[in-house]
């Protein structure tokens, strides 16, 4: 087994990551049912009904996703612990980043931009990113994968932002375009989606993006 201590701090930084991904998964979820409750888009029989439902997958998808990360986490120990002294885990422990720091790390000032298309077409929207700063700024995005139903694979659809980097001036504003085309083979009707956009810049913040997938007239 060739490893060692960078291998280590790695799978504990892997580790965090994705436990913070996870979480970040499960605040879009909430946040598209919370869509759906404040839209009146369901009557009393249905909010009772989808409640319930949402819990129960949320819950079963919470304890398959902890059991999974769990494994992963004590297999690496004990291979590691097959070739390193006892004190290599307590200097790997101690240089490498905590799940609550990553977290914090990651943490950043959020909006929500809703989306609604149909299946086979585009679905378009915009934001504004302004420089409030009296120096040049430099723009660009990072974009997230996007999550469907409970448990269902993520996805990256060719979503498109123009510009997708610019330069502001001091206390410059920028509308930037968004175009994210409703495949079929990645969206069914009917169905909510998230994803999350990082803007780059001096001051970084997160576009939660929730979109809904509506069928075709005919």
């Amino acid at each position: 087994m060739d490893t060692g201590p960078q291998d280590f701090r790695k799978w504990i930084q892997d580790l965090a990551a994705r436990t913070s991904m996870e979480w970040l998964h499960a605040a879009q979820r909430y946040s598209a049912f919370g869509q759906r409750v404040a839209s009146g888009e369901l009557d009393q029989r249905q909010l009772r009904d989808e409640s319930i439902r949402f819990a129960r997958d949320e819950t079963d998808y919470f304890i398959r996703n902890l059991t999974s990360l769990s494994l992963s986490y004590y297999n690496s120990l004990i291979e590691l612990g097959r070739t390193f002294n006892p004190p290599l885990f307590d200097q790997a422990l101690a240089a490498a980043p905590t799940a609550r720091s990553v977290v914090a790390a990651t943490t950043l000032p959020r909006v929500q931009l809703a989306l609604r298309g149909v299946v086979g077409q585009d679905a378009i929207g915009s934001f504004v990113v302004n420089n409030q700063h009296s120096e040049p700024d430099e723009v660009s995005f990072v974009v997230s994968e996007f999550t469907g139903e409970i448990g269902a694979a993520a996805f990256r659809p060719p979503l498109a932002l123009q510009p997708p980097r610019f330069t502001l001036g001091p206390h410059e504003q920028r509308n930037v375009a968004l175009k994210l085309p409703l495949l079929k083979d990645l969206f069914a009707p009917q169905q909510h989606y998230t994803a999350a956009i990082k803007v780059q810049r001096r001051d970084p913040f997160e576009i939660g993006v929730d979109v809904v997938a509506d069928s075709s007239a005919e």
